[in-house]
């Protein structure tokens, strides 16, 4: 728990720093890392007397995110994430 809170605090911290482009204009070239917490749940169908539970994973996914815009006054671009991901879910008996 008090990874996921330094975690998330962290990127508190960093959004506070990142500038706020203006409505409506285009994003530049850009490329930049990431983290993200996420957890999971079996939906398949468990064997009777099982129970499906939910679980936070225990290594966050991290990465780089870059975006090339297609061009000046348009907001459509190419947006390409490299990413380790993990996932998890849970089976109680």
């Amino acid at each position: 728990m008090r990874k996921v809170l330094i975690i998330l605090l962290f990127g508190i911290i960093i959004s506070n720093y990142l500038p706020a482009n203006a409505k409506g204009s285009n994003f530049p070239y850009s490329i930049g890392p990431f983290i993200t917490l996420k957890g999971g749940v079996n939906a398949a169908d468990v064997p009777d007397g099982r129970k499906n539970g939910f679980t936070v994973n225990g290594l966050p996914d991290f990465g780089a995110s870059g975006y090339i815009p297609f061009g000046d006054k348009s907001q459509f671009g190419l947006d390409a994430d490299l990413a380790y991901s993990t996932y998890s879910y849970d089976i109680k008996s």
